[in-house]
């Protein structure tokens, strides 16, 4: 038998399922066994395995005095590092179970790896859960059992306890739908981090740390056991040692109150709930965190500006319908301006790319300026905002003009047309009587289909750079 490499989730017993399935001493030397470092239901979904998408998911991490950002990086380096290896491999197998944290490893190599891999499932078929279509009735009346590596019988597991299933693309686009949609466990509720799709997302511990605040009464002290059990009901996708390090973060942070430590059983601390509003503090939107994420991470939305720019003037004109009834309508408008900024976070971190040279840099400056001349049409207090929004927009239809190089989409052909890069087929008109008054620019080798292209891209880039030297400084209020 050749030689196999084994993906496993996080997890203390998942590597003693692999070691007992794979057997005697001597085949093991043609097995390898990788764990991915931490839970996957607990931080940011990556896209691809690349080193930039590991970044973000080991910053998406965010474990306070427990493991530190840099160290889980080289974690998954060193994790996908190996998996790229993966053709080197007679065959590559990911094991799974029905739980949230296995499944999304198998929905992630199923998204990000081309090549061929088997799955084992540890689910024993009359265990596993029948997916059905989402039914409220249904959905009230039966509760999803969850099955996990820690109900598995290690003792007994053999060779033909579980058998490999070759993952073919049908089965990858059924994963890849789950996958697409999932943004941590459960996800509703504060966002605090941009998904890979450009939305809001709000990670697994939301939840879990709702759920604690529950479980810890405020008129009397309770043990760590007690409430880790209770939790425990509501959360069987995670382990007892993950609840017990949330409630444990909690009481570090203040969230809740130490009443009693015990020594030598660390279960049988006492907590309680402070008298104050706690909870409603750490639910309020954090900010600041969600700003420093985009800064550093965030991804390309899949709403157009104009869309953008739709959603916002719709939800302006919801705010001026309320106009002067009263103190409402001034905090719906600053309502309204706070989810305006919000998306603009996103607009922005959607320049935050590996693309680099002039080319990017324009488009930069493109999303920035489409910002402010939403902000100077509606919002500036100076007089003269409409009118700097509307130099704005002339100065960004010129980086357009730029960014098509003077508009090499915009040559009218036909189906039966084979040659059609010419000035006949060029749609826009261009005024070649003054274009001595523009002169080009070295194009780095670039190569126009006609000169009316050319003259466009001057016009163009020199009308840009005029009108930032006359009027870039008075854009502000």
């Amino acid at each position: 038998m050749g030689k196999t490499l084994h993906i496993i989730p996080s997890g203390i017993i998942w590597p003693l399922i692999v070691e007992k399935w794979i057997g005697d001493e001597p085949d093991k030397a043609n097995h390898e066994v990788i764990q991915y470092p931490v839970p996957t239901n607990l931080h940011y979904q990556p896209d691809a395995l690349t080193n930039v998408e590991m970044m973000k998911t080991a910053i998406s991490w965010y474990k306070p005095n427990s493991y530190p950002v840099a160290n889980l990086y080289q974690d998954l380096m060193t994790f996908i590092e190996t998996v790229k290896k993966g053709p080197e491999y007679d065959r590559v197998i990911v094991w799974h179970a029905e739980d949230a944290d296995s499944r999304l490893l198998l929905y992630l190599f199923a998204h990000t790896y081309k090549h061929s891999f088997y799955a084992i499932d540890v689910t024993p078929e009359d265990r596993r859960y029948n997916w059905k279509p989402y039914d409220e009735d249904y959905e009230r009346l039966e509760e999803v059992k969850v099955f996990i590596d820690c109900d598995v019988d290690r003792d007994s597991v053999s060779r033909n306890s579980f058998k490999p299933r070759m993952v073919t693309q049908k089965m990858r686009k059924v994963f890849y739908e789950v996958w697409k949609s999932w943004g941590g466990e459960d996800a509703l509720g504060s966002p605090v981090l941009v998904s890979q799709f450009g939305t809001f997302f709000h990670p697994y511990r939301t939840y879990l740390y709702s759920d604690v605040f529950d479980a810890t009464p405020k008129d009397q002290p309770k043990t760590i056991g007690d409430i880790c059990k209770e939790v425990c009901t509501k959360h069987p996708q995670i382990g007892h040692d993950d609840i017990y390090d949330a409630v444990t973060r909690m009481a570090d942070a203040g969230m809740i109150k130490w009443v009693k430590k015990v020594a030598n059983n660390p279960l049988h601390h006492q907590l309680q709930q402070y008298k104050y509003d706690v909870e409603g503090e750490w639910k309020e939107y954090p900010r600041d965190y969600l700003y420093q994420f985009a800064r550093e991470c965030g991804k390309k939305i899949t709403l157009s500006e104009d869309e953008m720019k739709a959603e916002f003037l719709r939800g302006r004109k919801d705010s001026d319908d309320m106009f002067c009834r009263g103190h409402l309508a001034r905090a719906d408008r600053a309502k309204k301006r706070d989810q305006w900024e919000d998306r603009l976070v996103i607009q922005w971190a959607a320049a935050f790319n590996d693309n680099w040279g002039w080319y990017h840099l324009i488009s930069v400056m493109k999303v920035k300026m489409g910002m402010m001349v939403e902000y100077m049409r509606h919002w500036s207090p100076v007089a003269n905002g409409p009118v700097y929004a509307d130099q704005m927009e002339r100065a960004i239809g010129l980086m357009e003009v730029i960014l098509d190089w003077g508009g090499q989409s915009e040559y009218k052909h036909t189906e039966d047309e084979d040659d059609y890069f010419d000035a006949k087929h060029f749609s826009r008109y261009v005024n070649f009587k003054n274009r001595k008054r523009f002169p080009s620019p070295d194009y780095d080798g670039h190569d126009f289909w006609c000169d009316a292209q050319r003259i466009r891209f001057d016009k163009a880039w020199n009308l840009l750079w005029e009108m930032f030297r006359t009027k870039l400084l008075t854009w502000d209020d």
